[in-house]
Order: structure tokens, then sequence, then C-alpha cells
């Protein structure tokens, strides 16, 4: 073997040698993560038999929601600002990956009441203002606009969707999607009491359009149980002659289905009511019948714990 051979030999083993001793850096980790290739591909370029069953329920909902004008509006020059208003906190995040594949926003609000510290009516209006001004599109998503979303976006909308709890058909299109086959009979109304998670979880694919149908009507059976104890008590829409008290029960339970939908505090609703009357005047069938029509619906039309339920004396 020569001298240069030997010395490179050495030459080759201390560069080894150093190489095992070497530790990784986040700079050569950064370096080897942008070198793979990124197959991630977002929800709108998917494949439509890829797609979950959540887009194409909140496709199909927002699409029977928007009028011709609507999406000329969206879709015009010099910008626009958008706002959606959902059922509930549940359909705010599905039904802004199916706005994002109508057209393209420059800023997108999407708020569920759950940050509190930014969730609100004057947070973000600078912002709203430069896109606007700028001419690009903003789209605000919540299932209450006026109280979560900037009050600038709100005041200078060009669109206001309002988005129902979805109507049977827009069950059949997305079962008809999700599966390829179209759906039979189905009970009226059978998804309004059911939330969106509940429904995505129901529409399945590589299952049967029947199937599906039998999953939802399965889910809104038990979400329609009430309470053992008040199977035999009438709701508020079944007694009368209540007066004053039939209609504060009426209002309470509006405040509170508009708490559980997460339109207003919990410090909105009423916790406590006293009633006074003669024996046999109807207060104790008023004090069952009130907490029955709040559970009535929904399971999540619930006396929740630690509340004061009415009282009579």
């Amino acid at each position: 073997m020569t001298t240069s051979n030997k010395t490179s030999t050495k030459s080759a083993r201390k560069a080894k040698s150093a190489l095992k001793r070497r530790k990784a850096t986040a700079d050569t980790l950064h370096d080897f993560l942008d070198d793979l290739p990124d197959n991630r591909r977002p929800i709108d370029l998917m494949e439509p038999e890829i797609r979950p069953s959540r887009f194409h329920l909140a496709l199909h909902a927002l699409n029977e929601s928007l009028t011709k004008d609507d999406r000329l509006r969206m879709l015009r020059t010099g910008g626009a600002g958008v706002v959606i208003e959902v059922p509930s906190a549940d359909w705010v995040h599905a039904i802004r990956t199916a706005a994002e594949t109508l057209t393209r926003f420059v800023h997108v609000c999407a708020r569920d009441g759950k940050a509190r510290s930014t969730d609100k009516a004057d947070h973000g209006n600078t912002e709203i203002g430069d896109f606007l001004g700028a001419g690009g599109r903003v789209l605000g998503i919540s299932q209450a606009p006026e109280r979560y979303l900037p009050s600038a976006l709100i005041a200078a909308a060009d669109v206001r969707i309002k988005i129902d709890p979805p109507s049977n058909r827009v069950i059949r299109r997305a079962i008809l999607s999700v599966t390829g086959h179209k759906a039979g009979r189905m009970p009226r109304d059978v998804a309004q009491a059911l939330t969106f998670d509940v429904l995505a979880a129901s529409l399945r694919k590589g299952t049967s359009a029947g199937a599906c149908v039998r999953r939802l009507v399965a889910a809104s059976r038990a979400n329609a149980a009430i309470n053992p104890d008040l199977a035999d008590v009438p709701t508020l829409s079944e007694i009368h002659g209540y007066g004053q008290a039939g209609e504060y029960a009426q209002r309470l339970a509006h405040q509170f289905s508009e708490w559980k939908a997460g339109r207003a505090e919990w410090t909105t609703v009423d916790r406590s009511v006293l009633l006074g009357g003669e024996p046999g005047t109807g207060k104790t069938t008023w004090c069952a019948a009130s907490p029955r029509h709040s559970t009535s619906r929904s399971s999540r039309h619930r006396w929740p714990c630690g509340s004061r339920k009415p009282m009579a004396t």
C-alpha cells in the first residue's frame, strides 16, 4: 500500500468517526424534512371517494342555504364580507372547510366561543378593515355572529347566510355523496335534534344508504328519550291556563336552548323562581313540564348538574 493510499484510508476513517460523533442539530433536521415530499393535500383537493362524511354534510347544507345572488356577491371583484350563521358550535369548522372550496378568502374568522379572550365582537376589527379595504374576501362563521365575530365584519357584510339544521333533502344528498346510493324513505326531520358529529358518524362510506338511515333513526330515538320520571308529564305546549307563569316557562325554555346552542351566557338564564298558589292549581305540573320541555327535543337540552330547577311552594 502506498503512502497516499494510507493517508486516504486514515482520512476516511477520521471522517467516519467524526460523523458518528456528530449530533443532529435543528438545522440538519429541518434540511432533512424540507427535502421530503409533502404528500398532504387540502380537503378541497381530495378525491371525492376519500373525503369524510362531515365534508359532504357541511357542503350540502351550505349549498342549500346559498342563493344565486349570494354566490354572485361572493365571487365579485372588489372583495366581499361574508357572514355565515351555523346551527351550533360543532358546525363551525366543517362549514369553514366547505366554504373555502367555493372561493378563496384572504381572511377567515371561524369562532365558536371557546376562545373567550379572542372570540369577541371587539377583537380583530383592524384586520377586517385592512382586508376588506384592500379588496379581499373575508369570511366569518359562528353560531352567534353578533356575539363572537368582529363587529366591523357584521356591519360591513355583503352576504349573510343562515344554515338551518339539515333537512331530509340535505341528508339524502350527503348519503348519496358518501355511499354512492340513494336513500329510501326516512322519518320527517330525521336530523333535526342531532349534533353535527353524530350526523357525520352516522353517514359512513362502505355501508349502504339504508344502514345510514337506520343509524340516524336510532340516534334520533336515543336523543328523544326523556327522564322516566317525566314520562307521564305533559310538555309546556300541552298545558294551558297558566297565564304569566306559562309565558315565563316558555321564556325560560328559550333561554335554556339559547345557552345550550352557545348563543347566550349561562348568566342570562333565570336559575330560580318561586311559585305560590292554592293546592291543586298546577304548581307541581308546571315544575315538571318545564324541564321536560327542555329535554324532549334533544339529549343536549338537559338541566345541567348543579343548577336550580323550578321549585313550588
